[in-house]
């Protein structure tokens, strides 16, 4: 078997994407989506192109560094457009690895062009799509992503649509186009029904609650909120059932029914879910308490997330907890920490 038919290499290389962290700039965006090609100033080296791709390999997951320096000997030492395109894809990881984003997209990009019209290949060509999807998607270039998604799905194989039909929901979601977004989620989970993907169905019908709560339709979405708590597909699935007690404290919140939210905010803190959720959880609980003019215990939970936010994910919208917090302060008199907060 030479090394192109190696899957265990490609597959480790395309998994976990999502270990990207989402970036506070995306003003790089257009560059990023519309570089096109590397130019690489290399002069073919006298290593065997096998030995260098092998080196290549050798070195992911240890030296990202190396492993640019042996795929650009390799790319630039051999012409034939299989080999090619397995040099893009290895460039490209660990471009991604390093967070250089522009030219990480570049390779993708000339992988996708540069793949083989083979049946075998068409898992390779839909993971592919699968990255750069979620590339533009991090960078707030929705309609790119919304366009690879759809690509992705031309060739994907049907168990394999659901997750595709769920980052699609994630990104008209994102546009705020929320009807469209609630098809995505519903074409998702009833994908996912016929190959019992429940995972999936779980994490879809948290987003579609999400989204009827932002649309006010309050009773939709806590059936949606309510099958993920009640726990029905049998799973172990606490961080989930974290996110839909505190997406329903939410809508208790749009009722009005403040004691009602704390509860499920408490029961949501008491589950074991990662640090993200319980920044949320402790923000959104602080935002009850301001409503309620409990302002010390509004206080005491803005605090908690404070010291939470700067392990959770850097989202924009999260910096809210620091306007919130302000307005604790200010309402317990401390002026001087209301202004250090905003800061």
């Amino acid at each position: 078997m030479s090394f192109i038919d190696n899957k265990g290499t490609f597959i480790i290389m395309l998994i976990e994407i999502r270990r990207i962290r989402f970036m506070k700039h995306p003003t790089f965006l257009l560059i990023i989506l519309f570089a096109s090609a590397i130019i690489f100033a290399c002069s073919p080296d006298s290593v065997e192109p096998t030995k260098d791709i092998q080196l290549a390999e050798s070195f992911i997951g240890k030296d990202y560094d190396s492993v640019i320096y042996y795929a650009k000997n390799y790319l630039a030492g051999n012409e034939n457009e299989e080999y090619q395109y397995y040099g893009h894809i290895v460039s490209g990881y660990a471009y991604l690895q390093k967070e250089e984003f522009i030219k990480a997209t570049a390779h993708y990009l000339q992988a996708n062009e540069l793949i083989p019209e083979r049946e075998r290949y068409q898992q390779d060509k839909s993971d592919i799509l699968m990255t750069l999807g979620y590339i533009a998607k991090t960078f707030l270039a929705h309609e790119h992503a919304i366009l690879y998604y759809h690509e992705a799905l031309s060739v994907v194989t049907d168990s394999e649509k659901a997750g595709i039909l769920y980052n699609l929901g994630n990104v008209c979601k994102n546009m705020e186009e929320y009807d469209s977004a609630i098809v995505q989620y519903q074409s998702c989970i009833n994908d996912a029904k016929k190959f019992d993907q429940y995972k999936r169905i779980i994490k879809a019908k948290v987003q579609l609650g999400t989204v009827y709560n932002k649309q006010d339709l309050l009773d939709e979405a806590r059936k949606e909120f309510d099958d993920v708590i009640d726990n029905k597909f049998e799973l172990n699935t606490q961080t989930y059932i974290a996110r839909a007690l505190y997406y329903k404290a939410n809508n208790e919140i749009s009722r009005g029914k403040f004691e009602e939210a704390l509860d499920l905010f408490n029961q949501s803190l008491s589950l074991e879910s990662s640090i993200t959720d319980k920044f949320i959880a402790n923000m959104d609980m602080g935002h009850c308490y301001l409503k309620m003019e409990d302002y010390q215990n509004a206080l005491s939970a803005l605090q908690t997330a404070e010291n939470l936010y700067a392990d959770a994910k850097p989202y924009p919208e999260y910096a809210e907890v620091f306007n919130l917090l302000a307005t604790a302060y200010e309402k317990r008199g401390n002026t001087e920490a209301a202004v250090l907060s905003l800061r």
